[in-house]
């Protein structure tokens, strides 16, 4: 064999592998969710009941890994998600920023979510694995007041 038809077999099993991992960077797809002037975008966008079970996630490009947008429900489990440089789940149900969209209710259970942050580190705070946002409508939490920030 020559050396470039070695060449061209070891690119091609490069190929192969890379495509049987699952590992591929994701596309990305604005949430409506707003951080710094930033519609963030997510790698998985749920909006009804749904689970999340047993994915790898790379969430490189993306803001977010998972995001659970308003009124959706579900688990996410078993998963590993990585690469975001925003979040790695989010749940975003009723709230300031997407107000009378209807409460989340989710899940987040025996996670791998790891590498959520910039990258290559540049000395911005982002970087929360799993993010549930604290002003959540008093009806998205039953029996409980919510005070002004």
């Amino acid at each position: 064999m020559s050396k470039r038809g070695f060449s061209l077999t070891l690119a091609a099993l490069a190929i192969v592998a890379l495509a049987a991992s699952g590992a591929r960077a994701a596309t990305c797809t604005a949430t409506g969710f707003q951080r710094d002037s930033i519609n963030l975008t997510a790698a998985v966008i749920v909006t009804g009941a749904a689970d999340t079970l047993g994915q790898t996630i790379n969430a490189t490009g993306c803001n977010i890994g998972i995001f659970y947008g308003p009124g959706s429900s579900g688990t996410v489990d078993s998963n590993e998600v990585y690469g975001a440089n925003y979040f790695g789940v989010l749940v975003a149900g009723d709230n300031d920023e997407l107000p009378g969209s209807g409460a989340a209710s989710v899940d987040v259970t025996n996670n791998n979510i790891h590498d959520i942050s910039e990258s290559p580190l540049n000395g911005d705070q982002h970087g929360v694995g799993i993010y549930y946002p604290p002003w959540h409508s008093a009806a998205a939490r039953p029996g409980r007041s919510l005070a002004t920030p």
